[in-house]
């Protein structure tokens, strides 16, 4: 396994820019430092009922979760060049104390428009500024996990090369039927292109 990982590392060092990344061992320690709100790769907006976060998620993360114990560097460099295509963030819906996750809903029918909202439609509710251009989602992907926790969470995927036009840009993500109002979320492509890379010793 060390040597595919060893792979993929030397994939993302030899396309890393001109300040390279640091490195960790682990996806737990990567995702701790994603965590860490002074990296810039994380933010958090409190809303009335629920709070929403949205992180970034590497593509190295993508890569590793679908090669698994896989030894192939054929399927890691196509692995690699169709995820970096596009560049990837998780939000995280989770209600505020006091509060219920599902609160603002006030039916079933409800209950039911925001499962498919966020299935089917939720691409039409997220996009960037970047500069002066709105650009939107390519995709988004909801983790349907019924009961299981006490949030809801949702893959947003943008064109990697549209957000990194300028040096940084804003994600905004309109009410959506959970009371959250419009949140919007700043990042930088230097913060992003300093998120270390999982490098096995």
């Amino acid at each position: 396994m060390r040597d595919w990982i060893a792979y993929i590392t030397i994939i993302f060092i030899s396309v890393a820019c001109s300040r390279e990344p640091g490195k960790v061992e682990t996806v737990e320690q990567q995702v701790a430092f994603i965590q860490r709100p002074e990296h810039g790769l994380h933010k958090k907006q409190e809303c009335e009922v629920n709070t929403v976060e949205l992180s970034y998620k590497p593509t190295q993360q993508l890569v590793m979760q679908e090669m698994g114990t896989t030894v192939d560097p054929v399927l890691c460099d196509s692995l690699k060049r169709n995820y970096d295509k596009y560049m990837y963030f998780i939000m995280t819906v989770t209600p505020a104390a006091g509060h219920k996750l599902y609160e603002p809903l006030e039916s079933m029918q409800q209950y039911y428009d925001l499962v498919q909202t966020l299935a089917f439609r939720m691409n039409e509710y997220v996009s960037a500024k970047v500069g002066d251009k709105r650009v939107y989602s390519k995709a988004t992907y909801f983790d349907q996990l019924y009961g299981i926790t006490n949030s809801l969470s949702c893959m947003i995927v943008f064109d990697r090369a549209e957000l990194q036009e300028e040096t940084s840009f804003s994600i905004s993500i309109k009410e959506f039927g959970l009371r959250t109002g419009i949140c919007a979320f700043e990042f930088s492509n230097d913060d992003i292109n300093n998120c270390p890379i999982i490098e096995k010793k």
